[in-house]
């Protein structure tokens, strides 16, 4: 589905939710500062941190204001360097900590590179990929399907064959876990 995106932005879009399993709201409310210093090391792998503050930006982010975080895969973090890259030619090689992540293309708002992608945009380009990749029930595709995906994915077994612990799979889609256990986490 991501390799029938219209573009290299929604590529990056749909990777990010898909190796993350982050809810629409929060990857539109992200930005370049939350993920510059693994960008920056060279990490295969992004840590995306979750957290109250970016309800300032977009209001249903950070459900329940219960901060959390998440990783985005190597597939993702080599598609988001290219949009990156992409995005600083035209930018005059600069983004700066506080721009949005995935900021709006729209024309009409004047300052587009601190304003956050419209839901409404996000559910356009995932059922436009998913028309475009030719799964039958493309309009049914949203960004909670990746998520649900994500969640698939992670109660498969491992390479070994074992599988993950609940605790670690409720904790990476981010279910609300008992006080005690989520201080393991931190």
């Amino acid at each position: 589905m991501a390799d029938a995106a219209p573009n290299l932005k929604a590529n990056a879009v749909i990777l990010c939710l898909a190796t993350s399993g982050l809810r629409n709201a929060t990857l539109r409310a992200l930005t370049y500062g939350d993920v510059k210093a693994d960008l920056e090391a060279r990490e295969e792998n992004i840590f995306v941190p979750v957290y109250p503050e970016m309800k300032k930006r977009v209001p249903n982010a950070c459900k329940n204001n219960i901060p959390y975080y998440t990783f985005f895969a190597p597939i993702a973090v080599r598609r988001l360097k290219s949009y990156l890259e992409q995005r600083r030619e035209r930018q005059d090689g600069i983004i700066e900590d506080n721009e949005i992540l995935f900021c709006t293309d729209d024309k009409k708002v004047k300052n587009r590179r601190y304003s956050p992608l419209t839901k409404n945009y996000l559910s356009r380009v995932l059922k436009k990929s998913a028309r475009n990749a030719g799964i039958a029930q493309w309009n049914e595709i949203d960004a909670h399907s990746l998520r649900k995906t994500f969640e698939e994915v992670l109660d498969k077994p491992l390479i070994d064959g074992t599988r993950l612990d609940i605790k670690v799979r409720e904790f990476l889609i981010r279910h609300i876990l008992p006080g005690s256990i989520l201080r393991l986490w931190r």
